[in-house]
C-alpha cells in the first residue's frame, strides 16, 4: 500500500513538475506575459523573442567558458547590458516604463525601494 501511494505521488510530481519553473518552460511563460502586458506588435514580438533567445545563448556560451568567475561576470553583465539597450530600441517610451515597472517589480527592487529603510543597515 505504501509503495502505491509513493507511486502516485512521483507520478503526480513528474507529471507536474515538468511544467514548473524557469527549468520548466517558465522562461517562455514570462516572454508570453510581458509581451501581453507591454502590448507589442506582431513584429515587436519576434524581435523581443529573438533578443531573449539570443541573451540565454550568449549566458550559456559565457557560463561553458574556462575564464574565471570574475571575468564570467563581467562578461555576463556585458551580455545584460547589451541586451536592455537592444530593448530599448525596440520598445517606445510608455512600453519600456511598463517594461521598467514589471522588471523591478519580478525582482523585488520596486519593494525595496518603497521600504528602504527597513533594509537600510547602515543606521
Amino acid at each position: 500500500m505504501k509503495t502505491t501511494w509513493i507511486a502516485l505521488l512521483l507520478g503526480a510530481v513528474i507529471s507536474l513538475g515538468v511544467q514548473a519553473g524557469h527549468h520548466g518552460g517558465g522562461h517562455a511563460k514570462m516572454q508570453e506575459m510581458l509581451k501581453q502586458e507591454l502590448q507589442l506588435s506582431e513584429a515587436q514580438g519576434q524581435q523581443f523573442d529573438q533578443l531573449y533567445q539570443d541573451l540565454r545563448q550568449q549566458w550559456q556560451s559565457i557560463k561553458q567558458s574556462d575564464v574565471s568567475q570574475e571575468e564570467k561576470k563581467a562578461q555576463m553583465q556585458a551580455a545584460r547590458e547589451s541586451h536592455q539597450q537592444a530593448l530599448r530600441a525596440l520598445l517606445n517610451d510608455d512600453q519600456w516604463q511598463r517594461y521598467e515597472t514589471l522588471r523591478d517589480a519580478h525582482h523585488g527592487k520596486g519593494y525595496h525601494k518603497k521600504h528602504k529603510d527597513k533594509y537600510d543597515t547602515k543606521a
